[in-house]
């Protein structure tokens, strides 16, 4: 899938949500900067989810979402404005 052409035309949060695990998935230092750019778009509770999701070592993740993944719920629910942020950051 041509990540420009989904950005232009848009796609569905579940389609978002399959774009940025198949992406992320096996890459742990993609993960990190996902997270990361999440804390810095200041959306801790979506960051400590993915973090949760992707069992990222507690020592690696931002100081600011730590004694949030232990509470995070182990549904994701995403953001389309904010996942096209960041797919539009790595374009």
């Amino acid at each position: 899938m041509n990540p420009v052409f989904v950005f232009q035309h848009g796609i569905g949060t579940p389609q978002w949500v399959e774009l940025i695990q198949s992406t992320a998935d096996g890459n742990q230092l993609v993960q990190l900067e996902f997270v990361e750019q999440l804390v810095s778009y200041y959306d801790m509770e979506e960051a400590a989810r993915w973090a949760k999701h992707y069992a990222l070592p507690l020592e690696k993740l931002p100081h600011q979402i730590v004694p949030l993944v232990a509470t995070a719920k182990r549904y994701v629910k995403f953001s389309v404005r904010k996942i096209k942020w960041f797919i539009a950051m790595m374009l």
